[in-house]
């Protein structure tokens, strides 16, 4: 069974699904007699405790076995099967002979009581140990700074790195590049060793002097404000004056450098520490941290190691990090040095868990979550290929936070799709809330039973990072009702039915890494938006990355990627692809496949840096149309986020005036163009399209199973080889269920309660899990439901 939502069930669409809904039925008194009803299996057999609780310890906490006792009972009565130990915020770590001790103890004591425990390694909280005493493993990053030379004589003034820790040092260490502007309008290099006269001074920008009303207004003691900073000057070997552009490397003691040899060796005896402790697992939590969205990350030897691996210096080549952003040369460098970056990340976690499959045995877990503080962040720390970095993991893992609702959405989609794309059993999303109710608790975890997902749940302790503490606050009795809950509806689920989809969304890394500016943030936007829409109009979709596509297989109107079978391909922002994946998008489109395009133009070939456009106009049936004019058209038109300091906005309605050759032109409703069509090929020319591509995908996918309801989302979960299929209906925020699915030429009419799910074989429900309240009538005759009245 698909799901769609041809009439919509969105907010907008309300007022229509009412009309197009079928009139209820008469519903008989006798109850169906559910054969072989899942929840009666589910009710008597052991399930699984797969939820994770997060437990920060403190120095009161490390000195009160007694106490860490008391959480972990708290924990088990609550439904929870698997602690994880966080060590942070002390200047005791991991390295520490006490914290060995009492990781020893608290091991012991969840074994006692039935419990996994798992250990969190992020080097973030230990690493420094190693860089202030090897300076050498401390993280670098290059920072650029622009300032006028006359005559030779420069002065270039540049904040420093935004990527320290309070105990640590920040260091300039001296130039990694110089470039001049050239009289061709490429940039010319300059060896930093042939200057002469070169100084680096410190200096903090301070407030001017106040007045009267200021200090009235402020305070008296208003401290001084503003960035460290860092003047460079210095004498160019020639009589030049214009544009002198540096990169000055800075060192930072707060962060290792994952990819040194010293490091490398150190994560190893860090694990050999704990080598005879039954750890059932360890993880990374956001293990690349020290990113700055103005830096770039590296150290010692990264330019070599870029030298050995990609022919040629990164050093000469640094400015089209930045700059010159339509040309091959940004193409191949922008490419290069991102893969390389998370190649690095990628050998230095794979090396790790390796040795601790070594120490522990193979099963034990090993996570956390490569996600970190969105796609513009993880671009930068070298942690956005997520597909290729969550190789080394046992499950998928992403994190996000309440307070933005489409990304929650958008990271249940992405774990989701993790855990198809490599094969893994369970997917986790680290959710939480700054500020948490009980209802946004059970709102986001009903959510969860649509994408089979479980939970890892922050902050139990005496001491957290400065969100509500676990046990003591209210909302903690309903965090761990729904955390018991969601092990036995995933149960009920079973093993081989995974969360179906008729529609694939890229999310290859290349597009977003040839870009590297404020697009970055608009295609973030654009895909959560994107998300949150689907999942409003119960149109839902896989993320894929490149490596899937390139390997993919092409029947009448379906792409089928392993397993999975789709018959619509997204491709956002690919305006950079490899030449595989383009020749396998134009495949798709010969054998039917709907494929839209939407975003940027594809314009680059990333193997060859050969130019696209010309034959993305002709599949498209449009007018060529360049990455460089679909940027300026936009920079004229709309406000440009900055790249470092601004966040995804809401939404970004915009559209490029593109001009139709072979191609049927799309308009709205108020005849607006807003995309065009030539055969089953679709490209909209706007960053941010939502309710357009949500449209577009509702009414192509027509399908045996609707939603009519404005209070409720659903799904089906299908797959391995069964001919069962589960229908599960979940109630938006702050709603119950009143909904009608019509499947195929029958209703099923479900009333009350938030959440409920269905097993259906040839065409009768063989199982029922439903909240309390829930009264469900299938073909006239009400669904029988058994859940015990003390759950």
């Amino acid at each position: 069974m698909r799901l769609s939502d041809r009439d919509g069930a969105g907010p907008s669409a309300n007022k229509r699904s009412r009309i197009n809904a079928p009139k209820a039925s008469k519903t008989k008194v006798t109850e169906n007699p559910v054969t072989d009803s899942g929840l009666n299996i589910i009710m008597n057999m052991n399930i699984e405790r797969n939820q994770v609780i997060c437990i920060f310890y403190s120095p009161d906490l490390m000195a009160s076995p007694a106490k860490f006792t008391e959480l972990v009972r708290e924990s088990k009565a609550q439904g929870y099967g698997i602690v994880m130990g966080f060590f942070r915020h002390m200047k005791l770590n991991l390295l520490s002979p006490e914290v060995v001790e009492c990781v020893r103890r608290s091991t012991r004591i969840c074994h006692q009581h039935g419990l996994k425990y798992t250990l969190e390694m992020d080097a973030t909280w230990w690493g420094y140990h190693l860089a202030e005493r090897h300076p050498e493993t401390a993280l670098c990053v290059c920072r650029q700074g622009a300032g006028t030379a006359v005559r030779g004589r420069f002065e270039v003034v540049m904040s420093l790195p935004k990527i320290a820790m309070p105990y640590s040092q920040t260091t300039c260490t001296g130039l990694a590049a110089v470039f001049l502007s050239g009289k061709n309008g490429k940039p010319v290099h300059l060896d930093p060793a042939k200057l002469r006269e070169m100084k680096i001074e410190y200096f903090l920008p301070m407030y001017g002097k106040k007045t009267y009303e200021d200090v009235q207004v402020h305070n008296f003691y208003r401290s001084g404000g503003g960035d460290s900073c860092v003047t460079i000057t210095g004498q160019l070997p020639r009589e030049y004056s214009g544009q002198v552009t540096l990169y000055a490397k800075f060192r930072d003691t707060s962060h290792a450098y994952v990819g040194h040899p010293k490091y490398l060796h150190l994560q190893k005896e860090l694990l050999d520490l704990y080598k005879d402790i039954p750890l059932d697992g360890v993880g990374w939590d956001e293990a690349v941290r020290g990113a700055d969205l103005e830096s770039y990350k590296m150290g010692e030897g990264f330019f070599d190691l870029f030298r050995r691996k990609r022919g040629y210096r990164l050093t000469e080549k640094l400015i089209y990090l930045d700059a010159y952003e339509n040309s091959p040369e940004a193409v191949r460098t922008r490419m290069d040095y991102f893969d390389l970056l998370s190649d690095v990340n990628l050998q230095a976690q794979a090396e790790f868990n390796a040795h601790a499959r070594k120490l522990f045995g193979k099963d034990i877990i090993l996570g956390i979550h490569q996600t970190w503080g969105g796609i513009a962040c993880d671009l930068r720390a070298g942690c956005f290929p997520y597909f290729k970095l969550g190789k080394v993991l046992t499950d998928a893992y992403t994190d996000t936070c309440w307070m933005v609702p489409r990304e929650t959405v958008y990271q249940n989609y992405l774990a989701d799709s993790l855990r198809k794309e490599l094969g893994l059993e369970k997917a986790y999303l680290n959710d939480w809330g700054g500020i948490e109710t009980n209802e946004l608790t059970n709102y986001y975890t009903r959510l969860k039973f649509l994408f089979k997902m479980n939970w890892v749940t922050m902050y139990m302790g005496i001491a957290s990072e400065g969100l509500p503490n676990f046990p003591v606050t209210d909302v903690w009795p309903e965090t761990g009702r729904c955390a018991a809950l969601l092990d036995r509806f995933n149960a009920f689920l079973g093993q081989d039915l995974l969360p179906s989809a008729d529609v694939a969304i890229w999310h290859g890394w290349e597009g977003i890494a040839c870009l590297n500016n404020f697009f970055v943030r608009l295609y973030h936007g654009a895909i959560s938006n994107i998300a949150m829409a689907c999942l409003e109009r119960n149109v839902h979709f896989d993320f894929v990355s490149s490596d899937p596509v390139d390997g993919c297989t092409t029947e009448k109107g379906f792409v089928r990627m392993g397993k999975r079978r789709y018959r619509t391909f997204v491709v956002p922002y690919a305006c950079a692809l490899r030449t595989r994946t383009f020749h396998k998008l134009q495949e798709m489109a010969r054998a039917g496949v709907e494929v839209v395009f939407f975003g940027p133009p594809v314009q680059w070939e990333i193997d060859r840096r050969r130019d696209l456009s010309g034959e993305f106009a002709q599949m498209t049936g449009m007018a060529p149309l360049s990455l460089a004019a679909f940027s300026e058209y936009y920079r004229e038109r709309k406000p440009v986020p900055d790249f470092a300091t601004s966040w995804e906005p809401p939404a970004v309605d915009f559209v490029y005036p593109v001009q139709a050759t072979t191609a049927e032109e799309i308009r709205d409703m108020n005849g607006n163009l807003f995309g065009i069509r030539k055969g089953t090929v679709t490209y909209l020319p706007v960053v941010d399209p939502r309710e357009h591509l949500v449209d577009l995908l509702a009414r192509r996918h027509g399908a045996n199973i609707r939603l009519y309801s404005d209070s409720s989302f659903c799904r089906v979960h299908e797959g391995g080889g069964s001919k069962e299929r589960v229908v599960v209906i979940v109630s938006r925020m702050n709603r119950t269920l009143d909904a009608v699915l019509k499947i195929g030429p029958d209703e099923l009419f479900v009333r009350g309660g938030r959440w409920a799910a269905f097993r259906f074989q040839e065409g009768r429900i063989t199982g029922s899990f439903c909240d309390h309240g829930v009264e469900a009538t299938w073909r006239g005759i009400r669904v029988k439901n058994d859940i015990p009245r003390n759950n």
